[in-house]
């Protein structure tokens, strides 16, 4: 049997070691989805504790399916540089990140809802009460 603290391997990704850090909502993004200088301290204190693999909390890949405040985008450029340097801090002690995305589908009721937006669905819900389609 392996040890927890013996290097793995998923696919090509090189681990020191078999801990796991879980996706985790950190609210340290600012409003509009960007790294901010709190998430890279985060960041950096978790690489620094020697965790294997970092997961992020997730990462909304559309401008209209962030489901809650101060939470990461990825879905323009202009996010790339932050998402960089979050990436730089959490290796430099030997962790690896990965991010975690997805979309809030209907389940955008934390936020005010955007104008025009149709959020996607695995199936229609009516009872809901918001504009969504189905997938």
């Amino acid at each position: 049997m392996a040890s927890i603290f013996e290097p793995m391997k998923i696919g090509r990704l090189e681990l020191e070691n078999r801990f796991v850090r879980s996706a985790t909502w950190d609210a340290a993004a600012d409003d509009s989805g960007i790294v901010t200088e709190a998430s890279l301290a985060l960041y950096r204190e978790l690489g620094r504790g020697r965790i294997g693999l970092i997961i992020s909390g997730f990462a909304y890949v559309s401008s209209i399916q962030q489901a809650a405040i101060r939470q990461y985008g990825i879905h323009d450029d202009a996010m790339i540089p932050g998402l960089r340097r979050m990436v730089d801090v959490t290796r430099s002690d030997g962790a690896r990140i990965a991010v975690q995305i997805g979309g809030a589908g209907i389940q955008l009721g934390l936020l005010p809802p955007r104008e025009g937006a149709m959020h996607a669905a695995v199936s229609t819900r009516p009872e809901v009460g918001r504009p969504h389609r189905e997938m």
